[in-house]
């Protein structure tokens, strides 16, 4: 979640962080906790094998998929308001919020078919052409209705990220596009050029 100056804050919780690795900085060793250290583990113990299943399609992640989700977890999940512990009442189970963050985000991710909406625009993945980034914004806005932030590293295109305003909480909230504060993004475009954006072929690899 955005503050209003379009800043954020990271890994509001060291209690239900299971990053214990060293690139949390914030919860060195024992601060963090164990039980959200794996999180298809937490996910399975709540019997959520098809939301598994569908992340494990959906939302991989270039240093393995468990890498990833236990970095959206801790550095972003912690931090939204409505999954602390304390709003569940009494019958909260510990790492029931895991699953309603996740069943959120991929139900969300649904609703913004970033691959489909380029291609309808004739932006398709390709070794040796390359884009132009106001087409990238100008497919996503038209398709959306509102902007959305495009990332790159290196001159590739690597990331959109979509801004909502939520009504109600995360779990049963309406999610309301609207237009991002480019505050602290250098802009629409995160680190893209204007023009000789690739976009490159997915590669299959096996996950160790």
């Amino acid at each position: 979640p955005d503050h209003c100056t379009g800043t954020y804050d990271s890994v509001c919780s060291c209690a239900r962080s299971g990053d214990c690795s060293r690139r949390n900085r914030k919860c060195r060793h024992e601060a963090c906790n164990p039980t959200y250290g794996h999180i298809g583990t937490l996910l399975a113990r709540f019997n959520q094998s098809a939301l598994l299943g569908s992340m494990r399609r959906v939302w991989k992640g270039i240093a393995g998929d468990e890498h990833l989700w236990q970095h959206e977890w801790s550095k972003h999940g912690t931090c939204v308001s409505t999954l602390e512990p304390r709003c569940y009442g009494e019958a909260y189970i510990e790492g029931e919020e895991v699953v309603e963050y996740f069943a959120t985000a991929v139900e969300v991710w649904g609703g913004v078919p970033t691959f489909k909406w380029l291609a309808e625009a004739g932006i398709v993945p390709s070794t040796d052409r390359t884009y132009d980034l106001a087409d990238i914004r100008a497919a996503l806005g038209k398709a959306r209705g509102v902007e959305a932030i495009v990332g790159c590293q290196r001159n590739e295109l690597r990331e959109v990220w979509y801004h909502f305003e939520v009504l109600g909480t995360v779990q049963t909230g309406e999610f309301v596009p609207i237009n991002p504060d480019f505050t602290g993004t250098r802009g629409p475009g995160k680190g893209c050029p204007p023009t000789g954006i690739r976009y490159l072929p997915k590669e299959t690899r096996d996950e160790y």
